[in-house]
């Protein structure tokens, strides 16, 4: 990177303090239509291996232990969904930036086009933050949710635009998206696993 580039990026972080900039070290995303995610993600053997490799390095490996959400009751999903979950930082405080310099909101999401709203190449950090990919997917309009549950539901402004609409568990789980996370209590059954 030049100065001049290094010089703006500085002053946008300086301006955003609370966006906090991610970049992937993988040569591209790991999710493929051949290859399912399930496939590629790590499991409690692998994480058990990992936590003492790097734990000699200072590095603390997180496993998640959350349930399911095949495996979860609907009054859970329901505790969970509307007084539990975090707010996802995507489009609030958070972009991934790719080695290609394709920007993602989230870094489990497949870096892909339909999920890319910027490209460092040719934009600069602060024109992706403010533009028009990142607000459709940080505040997404009920149009786009259209045909699904999301659509009619009464909680919308509140799940999608406060708390944020996972579209990372919706693509995988119903392959759209902008639909339902598999953990709201109004969506459609699904036996597809995310963890």
């Amino acid at each position: 990177m030049n100065s001049r580039k290094d010089a703006k990026i500085a002053k946008t972080i300086k301006r955003k303090r609370s966006l906090v900039l991610r970049f992937s070290s993988l040569e591209k995303s790991l999710h493929t239509p051949k290859i399912p995610w399930r496939s590629w993600r790590l499991g409690e053997k692998e994480f058990e291996y990992l936590t003492p490799k790097y734990a000699a390095q200072g590095i603390t490996v997180f496993y998640s232990t959350m349930t399911d959400h095949t495996q979860m009751t609907d009054e859970q999903k329901h505790g969970y969904w509307f007084e539990k979950r975090a707010v996802c930082s995507g489009g609030r405080c958070n972009l991934v930036v790719g080695p290609d310099g394709l920007v993602t909101l989230c870094e489990e999401a497949p870096q892909t086009p339909e999920f890319t709203v910027g490209d460092l190449k040719t934009q600069s950090i602060s024109e992706v933050w403010h533009s028009e990919a990142v607000a459709n997917f940080t505040y997404p309009r009920r149009e786009a949710f259209a045909g699904t549950v999301c659509e009619e539901c009464d909680r919308f402004l509140d799940c999608a635009h406060t708390m944020g609409h996972c579209f990372r568990d919706s693509y995988r789980i119903f392959g759209r998206i902008f639909a339902p996370s598999p953990f709201c209590p109004f969506a459609p059954p699904s036996k597809e696993r995310i963890y």
